[in-house]
């Protein structure tokens, strides 16, 4: 228990999301571990919006910096906060900025997906300047900050998210007649955001390359914008794939869809990390993966999943169809994905090396 840490964890939303589960399970983890945490968002969340308890949301009309600020130095004295984690860049900016008149370090986890937000850049610029550390959700994110932004190994440091491996398994069987599934079909399961980056198109050029003999279906979770939905729904059915391909849009039953599914598919263009793999596999499903960013951190190539190169659908279809033929290798390589889940990635790793993070900080502070 370390009751001498008094946190202000920082988010600028809560949106559906890998960040937002991070936060959440950060501040709760902390708080099991007798931290004093307060969380913050800049906006407030929609009624299903996950949140933590005890949210303090700073209302704002627009998004009013000078008022954002006064309000975080308020909350940083009032509490007496002694170290600021933030969630993302833009908050960051104006937490660091408070937390700097405060005299109180900084870390800063960094989330993003997309390349360009790792470039040299006056954003970054000025991070650099704010944050004492910063944390990177896999080991190529990592590499990349270093790089582009001429940060030290000391002061970039590795985290990776995790989730709750004591919860107890569901049965695949009573899942599927749950979700009302038929037994004698093969199930793929993809669940994200249906924007560009999480591949989904390549995902339905895969499976309209299925051999037709291959008894299956593939359910998509996830939502995007209108034009983005409706932009896959007409590729769907341009394929002709309306009877066999199903989006759910927004669920809150993932763990039953992945306890469900024999093969969870998500070939993205890139990802910094993706919880949902780490959710796979603790539900004892095999991945068919893409090699970009953080997802080699999870999956291991041909031992606990398979990882083909992205946009490439042709070798996306062939790993697929590999799978559903062998009703063996799937249980091979759902077992070793259960493991490595179980030994690498429990939530309690993940709250043990922010705390080991913070109390360095406290000494140098």
């Amino acid at each position: 228990m370390d009751s001498s840490l008094r946190v202000l964890e920082v988010v600028q939303s809560l949106e559906r999301g890998g960040r937002t589960v991070r936060f959440i399970t950060t501040v709760a983890g902390l708080r099991d571990n007798g931290v004093f945490v307060l969380p913050v968002s800049f906006k407030t969340p929609h009624s299903n919006d996950q949140q933590p308890d005890q949210l303090e949301v700073l209302h704002t009309k627009a998004f009013d910096g000078p008022c954002i600020f006064y309000n975080l130095v308020r909350l940083i004295k009032k509490h007496r906060i002694n170290l600021v984690h933030c969630h993302c860049d833009r908050s960051m900016i104006w937490a660091g900025l408070a937390a700097k008149v405060c005299n109180v370090p900084t870390v800063l986890t960094f989330h993003r997906s997309i390349l360009r937000y790792y470039q040299e850049n006056r954003i970054n610029r000025i991070l650099r300047r704010l944050a004492n550390c910063f944390v990177a959700v896999s080991e190529q994110r990592r590499q990349l900050l270093m790089q582009n932004l001429g940060l030290s190994e000391q002061r970039c440091l590795a985290n990776h998210a995790g989730v709750d491996t004591q919860i107890a398994p569901l049965q695949p069987a009573q899942a599927r007649k749950n979700l009302q599934l038929p037994e004698n079909q093969i199930i793929l399961f993809s669940a994200g955001h249906l924007g560009r980056i999480k591949g989904h198109q390549d995902t339905l050029k895969a499976f309209k390359l299925l051999p037709q003999q291959q008894n299956c279906q593939l359910f998509i979770a996830g939502s995007g914008s209108k034009k983005e939905s409706k932009a896959l729904l007409r590729y769907r059915d341009k394929l002709g794939l309306q009877e066999r391909v199903h989006f759910l849009g927004q669920i809150n039953n993932t763990a039953e869809w992945m306890e469900a599914a024999d093969i969870f598919v998500q070939p993205s263009l890139e990802e910094a990390f993706g919880l949902v793999f780490i959710e796979a596999g603790l539900r004892h499903t095999p991945v068919v993966a893409t090699q970009v960013g953080g997802i080699p951190d999870i999956v291991i190539d041909g031992e606990t999943g398979f990882l083909v190169p992205a946009a490439k659908p042709e070798q996306l279809a062939a790993t697929i169809s590999k799978l559903i033929d062998s009703e063996a290798l799937r249980e091979k390589l759902g077992e070793a994905a259960e493991q490595r889940v179980r030994s690498q990635f429990d939530t309690q790793h993940m709250i043990n090396n922010y705390l080991g993070i913070f109390n360095q900080l406290l000494k140098e502070a």
